[in-house]
């Protein structure tokens, strides 16, 4: 699955690790802890390839491969049920 951020979102790193995201449509707010902005980052360097980018956590973590992409799914599917992400094949958002 490849993912982006919906175009009416900023996105915010805090300095203490905190992934912050905006709609600026509809103002709703998501904050997620420390592990959220890693995923993101990681999203983010991977073009959106959750796969590639779980496999980078999973060596990165030395955590199982399989746990951290179920984790990163079910994020990512919030995520884009919620808005603040697309699927990289709806060109709509």
């Amino acid at each position: 699955m490849g993912v982006q951020r919906a175009r009416n979102v900023a996105v915010t790193i805090t300095r203490e690790g905190y992934l912050e995201l905006k709609s600026t449509e509809t103002d709703e707010h998501y904050r997620g802890h420390p592990v959220a902005a890693a995923m993101w980052i990681a999203l983010q360097q991977h073009d959106g390839q959750v796969d590639r980018a779980a496999a980078e956590l999973a060596d990165t973590w030395e955590i199982d491969y399989e746990q951290i992409r179920a984790y990163m799914d079910a994020w990512v599917n919030r995520l884009v049920s919620t808005g603040f992400m697309r699927e990289e094949n709806d060109i709509s958002g």
